[in-house]
């Protein structure tokens, strides 16, 4: 055999330099995959809460005020026990054959109040679950807009 061949493959330098120039490109798409996601839960916690404000005025339309904020969101599932009753309640509620409210997409339930059964709020505190913050740890409200 000839000894003045070329030896033929990569050295270990041009390997790790493949692996970091790879790991730069994943962690580029990675942050813009993740940031599109949030995007897309305050979006779906947005389309959620009118959901549930479409599910309150069909109460509202049959019992005429909206769920006090001790009778809470549940009200729409099952007819309430405490606190103003209705005596027109569809037997089957108001949240299409569920008897759970929705929960927002970071899985925690949405916040509602109603002192005076006209006026409510349904807020969801984003992804910390904590009052205020930013981008997708921003509060969602129906008040919003």
């Amino acid at each position: 055999m000839n000894q003045n061949k070329l030896k033929s493959g990569f050295t270990i330098i041009e390997i790790l330099l493949v692996m970091v120039l790879l790991g730069l490109v994943a962690s580029f798409l990675g942050r813009n995959i993740f940031s599109s996601f949030s995007k897309g839960k305050v979006q779906s916690a947005k389309l959620l809460i009118k959901r549930v404000e479409g599910d309150l005025d069909r109460f509202r339309l049959d019992c005429n005020f909206y769920p006090y904020t001790d009778q809470g969101l549940a009200a729409l599932g099952t007819p309430p026990s405490a606190g103003r009753q209705c005596p027109s309640y569809d037997p089957n509620g108001y949240l299409g054959g569920k008897k759970v409210a929705p929960k927002d997409p970071w899985g925690n339930d949405f916040i509602y109040t109603n002192e005076d059964g006209l006026n409510y709020e349904i807020k969801s505190l984003g992804a910390d679950g904590v009052e205020g913050g930013e981008g997708e740890n921003k509060d969602i409200s129906s008040k919003d807009e």
